[in-house]
């Protein structure tokens, strides 16, 4: 799964930031929202994987990867 969200990760876009919030689109085959609750720590897809399984999902994980490439480019 590392190696997909690794081939994601360049189609992963900051979407918007709150103080509650940050949202991503993940856009390759399909298009998924993913978005990180600041206040409990916790990260949501709406893609099938973390539907069902609601574990880490690639989309997910290309979210962490974008993060921090944000913030070594600061």
């Amino acid at each position: 799964m590392k190696e997909k969200a690794k081939m994601l990760q360049p189609h992963t876009y900051l979407y918007g930031q709150t103080d509650l919030h940050i949202h991503f689109i993940v856009d390759s085959n399909e298009r998924h929202y993913v978005i990180f609750d600041k206040l409990k720590n916790e990260w949501r897809c709406d893609c099938k994987w973390w539907t069902l399984k609601n574990t880490e999902c690639s989309h997910i994980m290309a979210c962490k990867l974008k993060l921090v490439e944000l913030s070594e480019n600061e």
